[in-house]
């Protein structure tokens, strides 16, 4: 996250940060567009899916089982990007340059033999739904919304300000009192993310009912 703060706040020439999919937080910088150079540009990102050959005898595989036995081939962890699990299957993002390599030489995870497949997006239902729910605010200073969406108290939450854990959209930011606006994406190093939906409703006691998706 502080690379991609770094990037968005010094880069001269336009880009869009990708990871594969809406809620990844380890993402690529990819330069130019349809609109710039003349023609559309697919970021250079495949998906792994690594599957138990056989499911019944297999090992419960955790996020650091597959980056552990990953990591082991001797390849830098910036050629990867997210790894999600479901059903005990590791969907793993990373450079297309990267990619049949993996796929040749990723045969066991922990004590499980696995059979590895090249996809060109992470696949439905691969993604867990996230859990949108409704908090009050006193306002929509970025402090207060971060204390509301994970119970923590104000001061707790400047804490996370001090330390330089909050990002919005991928930029780092160190005021508490910046004013979120709709749609913009909150990242809270070691707690998670969640989307920005706005203000719903006002309660009768002066309280600001938002609607956020929490990943």
């Amino acid at each position: 996250m502080a690379e991609q703060s770094l990037v968005s706040a010094s880069a001269e020439s336009e880009f869009e940060l990708v990871g594969g999919f809406d809620a990844a937080e380890r993402r690529i910088a990819v330069f130019g567009s349809e609109d710039s150079c003349g023609y559309p540009f697919a970021a250079p990102i495949k998906v792994i899916k690594i599957e138990p050959v056989s499911k019944k005898f297999s090992d419960v595989l955790s996020h650091r089982d597959f980056l552990g036995s990953i990591m082991s081939l001797g390849i830098k962890r910036e050629v990867l990007g997210d790894i999600v699990i479901r059903e005990n299957i590791g969907y793993v993002v990373c450079l297309e340059n990267i990619a049949e390599f993996l796929k040749d030489n990723i045969l066991q995870i922990k004590h499980t033999t696995v059979h590895c497949e090249i996809l060109d997006s992470m696949p439905d239902g691969a993604l867990s739904e996230p859990a949108e729910k409704e908090v009050l605010v006193s306002s929509e200073r970025v402090d207060a919304v971060v204390a509301a969406v994970y119970n923590l108290s104000r001061s707790d939450s400047k804490e996370l300000f001090d330390q330089k854990k909050i990002y919005i959209d991928s930029k780092s930011v160190i005021l508490p009192s910046a004013v979120l606006k709709e749609g913009s994406i909150v990242s809270v190093r070691g707690r998670g993310r969640f989307k920005y939906y706005g203000i719903v409703r006002q309660t009768k006691k002066g309280k600001m009912a938002i609607s956020v998706a929490v990943y």
